[in-house]
């Protein structure tokens, strides 16, 4: 895997690496990736962090739908 020095929170590195593990070809809902990281009342945090993801060609974040 190809480690990254990827700037955030500690919740939002959480939150990506959550995304870079999505399969290539699935989806995940927010509340799916909020659940994966044990905080499913966090929907909206996991939101914003997706939308914080300055490296989309790395971490998926386009594998996460609404």
């Amino acid at each position: 895997p190809t480690r990254l020095a990827a700037c955030g929170t500690e919740f939002e590195r959480c939150v990506w690496q959550a995304l870079r593990a999505i399969p290539m070809g699935q989806t995940q809902s927010y509340s799916q990736v909020a659940a994966s990281l044990n905080r499913p009342s966090a929907v909206r945090a996991v939101a914003r962090a997706n939308g914080a993801n300055q490296i989309a060609i790395v971490i998926p974040c386009h594998r996460v739908i609404g």
